[in-house]
């Protein structure tokens, strides 16, 4: 980590974008302006996310949790919650600024239901749930699942309220 200050040798310039900060609540949120699968859209053009580095996983509305997996090969309704293959191979992006910021398929499978296991189901590090007091259903909440794969840095310099996101080297 890194304090007043960005260590290029840790991400690509080249992929970096500067995007506007969103939330005027005291918050780190920025605009989602596409979910991919297998490199293909989701369609949703109109999701943010919260940027949340206490939280472990990617909180987002039911309706987006469940059309993610039903496209996740293997992926099953728990009790509310859903599981992935822990081997899965997804490959999941969410696009900031135009540029796709992949997730770790690794990173999707997030702890094994049996521990003895680690080739049968895992449970999802993309879970269903509002966002506090938001209960928007285009707010996602991005967790560790989605900031362990990306470098990012937020400028509140006077005049500027912005997030920088690139790729990891």
């Amino acid at each position: 980590m890194t304090l007043g200050g960005m260590n290029p040798a840790k991400y690509n310039a080249a992929s970096s974008v500067v995007v506007g900060n969103v939330n005027q609540f005291g918050f780190w949120e920025t605009p989602i302006s596409q979910v991919k699968i297998g490199g293909k859209p989701i369609g949703w053009t109109n999701r943010t996310g919260i940027l949340d580095t206490g939280t472990a996983l990617i909180l987002a509305p039911s309706q987006d949790v469940d059309a993610i997996h039903s496209k996740i090969s293997g992926a099953k309704k728990r009790d509310g919650s859903w599981t992935v293959p822990c081997r899965t191979k997804v490959s999941l992006s969410l696009s900031i600024g135009n540029v796709d910021f992949p997730i770790d398929p690794r990173d999707l499978a997030f702890i094994p239901l049996d521990s003895d296991d680690t080739e049968g189901d895992c449970w999802s590090g993309i879970s269903a749930g509002t966002v506090g007091l938001f209960q928007l259903q285009t707010t996602w909440l991005l967790g560790d699942t989605f900031l362990k794969n990306v470098y990012h840095s937020m400028n509140a310099d006077e005049g500027k309220n912005e997030i920088m996101f690139a790729k990891l080297r």
